[in-house]
């Protein structure tokens, strides 16, 4: 379906991130295009119509190189605090150099990128930064380590402020005998229910939680040795497996090339999820940093509802002994035995989606805004290209979409020109919130789940900027929809299904100021209802024309 989303077949390129760059309320795609000698950083606008993905030309230039070459990636977020989207920008250097990371921000105005910005002073660290709020302003922060030594770095009004890691973590954490390991793996997340989201992130041994608050700093307390003997590791991410209300944490990892896994976290310690990696006379893996291209220096879960069930499932890309590429849905279904949790475990679908072979990345994103995901697809090693596949819904499905803006407004921002539209709904989407909800079934049966916004940032993460749920057929309304960010936390009681939500925590402090704004997306049944209306009120107005002409 790349036609009707992107209005031709697919591009030379790949996507590097997601977000609404132009504050409309549909979220925009960040995508790479590659060329001989240059690559070019490209937004590609989202649109409520097709084609639902449309260049406007707001794109920056960059000469390719040795060092662009060896990876390029880019994080979205609203850096200064002025209610626009930004992107932060980073490659490796030479391997023998000391700052192995150069990174810098392209500042954005919603209609614009300033693609000079990364000739001023660069941010130099160890490894690529990742997001964090740590005064809990709703503008991102960046940690990030250089010689071994950890940094915050915070660019509120474009400041450009280095903040010491003891300001605000344990001196334990923030000693150098602390060393975080490369590359990077972190999670922005509420891990202890208090609304603070909380840096959960890998040592060389161990994944830490910096989550109590002591005073003004926050303590970090090891959460859980890594696996005995696998010395590869991934992505963690939180995602509620078994739809309890309640964050799992996952955890990939290799002992070597060809021997990986996936560990969920529970009683304490990392435990094997039992997912069969053989198919046929194939042993697939995690593809292999040393194969040294731009998607392998490490692995993800890249989590979203496919089925539209209320349960996770996810994306993972992998290599099989014979060298060759391809991505599997990891589909979360039910279980009568060895299940995780709630009756439910993790099986790669290895004999469905044909089209996902030779496929090395592979990502959700809502492109139609009807709350079905899309699969972003991108095959190729060296030279990518990416094509978009949208899944069939053979059932009348329903969903509730969650954006949290920052509600950040700039007097200065007051239109957008791309679609000469008034801006209504101001900010860039905030890291690490919570959202959850809960209500009952056409069964009666109580149902509840929860998700985190963008706890991912580093390596080419492609969070979606968003939350969906899959509510299978429960079409009454949703009771109680929860909303937990910096400490506050606010519901809001019968929410409509199939619908899309914006909240704005405006008068951040007092809950009772924020604002949550309903974008109501009409199922097929609906549709279907309004054409039999239409079709027998129009019946009805024939016949009463035909009697009149008689008489």
């Amino acid at each position: 379906v790349s036609r009707s989303v992107l209005g031709n077949e697919g591009f030379q390129g790949y996507p590097v991130a997601y977000g609404d760059f132009n504050s409309d309320e549909v979220a925009d795609v960040f995508t790479v295009f590659e060329y001989d000698k240059y690559f070019e950083l490209r937004i590609l606008f989202g649109f409520v119509e097709a084609p639902f993905l449309r260049d406007l030309n707001v794109s920056c230039r960059f000469n390719s190189s040795k060092h662009h070459a060896m990876g390029k990636y880019f994080m979205t977020g609203d850096f200064d605090g002025d209610g626009a989207l930004d992107v932060l920008y980073s490659y490796p250097k030479s391997h023998k150099s000391i700052e192995k990371f150069i990174s810098f921000i392209l500042w954005g105005d919603t209609n614009s990128l300033d693609c000079n910005s990364h000739l001023g002073p660069p941010l130099k660290s160890d490894d690529q930064p990742v997001a964090i709020d740590y005064n809990n302003d709703l503008v991102p922060d960046l940690f990030y380590t250089i010689n071994g030594t950890k940094y915050i770095w915070k660019n509120k009004n474009r400041k450009n402020e280095t903040i010491a890691c003891d300001t605000y973590f344990d001196d334990v954490f923030c000693s150098n005998k602390t060393v975080i390991s490369m590359p990077i793996t972190s999670s922005y997340v509420d891990i202890n229910r208090d609304s603070y989201s909380d840096f959960v992130v890998g040592l060389n041994e161990s994944i830490v939680a910096c989550d109590e608050r002591v005073g003004q700093k926050v303590k970090c307390r090891n959460l859980a040795n890594y696996p005995q003997n696998f010395s590869r590791i991934g992505q963690i991410i939180f995602s509620d497996i078994g739809r309890t209300g309640y964050l799992n944490m996952l955890l990939p990892a290799c002992e070597d090339d060809n021997n990986c896994k996936i560990f969920w976290f529970v009683n304490g310690k990392f435990q094997d999820t039992k997912i069969d990696f053989s198919f046929e006379d194939n042993t697939w893996s995690f593809i292999s940093p040393k194969l040294n291209f731009v998607f392998s220096n490490t692995f993800f879960l890249r989590s979203g509802d496919f089925d539209m069930d209320g349960y996770p499932d996810f994306l993972i890309s992998l290599m099989n002994n014979k060298k060759m590429f391809r991505t599997f849905l990891l589909a979360n279904v039910p279980a009568t035995s060895n299940f995780l949790i709630n009756q439910r475990k993790l099986v790669i679908q290895y004999d469905q989606f044909d089209f996902l072979k030779d496929v090395v990345l592979a990502s959700f994103f809502d492109s139609s805004q009807n709350g079905n995901l899309d699969i972003f697809a991108v095959s190729g090693n060296n030279t990518h290209f990416t094509r978009v596949f949208k899944p069939v819904m053979d059932e009348d499905i329903y969903f509730v979409k969650v954006t949290v803006v920052s509600g950040i407004r700039n007097e200065s921002l007051t239109n957008n020109i791309q679609t000469m539209k008034k801006l209504k709904y101001y900010g860039s989407h905030i890291i690490g919130v919570s959202i959850s909800y809960d209500t009952k079934t056409l069964e009666d049966v109580y149902q509840k789940s929860i998700a985190v916004q963008n706890q991912k940032s580093a390596y080419m993460c492609l969070e979606m900027p968003y939350v969906v749920f899959g509510l299978e057929r429960t079409r009454e309304l949703i009771d109680n929809l929860n909303i937990s960010l910096v400490g506050l936390s606010r519901s809001w009681q019968k929410t409509f299904p199939n619908s899309q939500v914006i909240v704005l925590p405006l008068g951040l402090e007092n809950t009772k100021n924020w604002k949550i704004v309903l974008f109501l997306t009409p199922n097929r049944l609906i549709y279907y209802i309004a054409l039999l209306i239409v079709t027998v009120f129009a019946g009805i107005v024939l016949l009463l024309q035909w009697k009149e002409r008689r008489e």
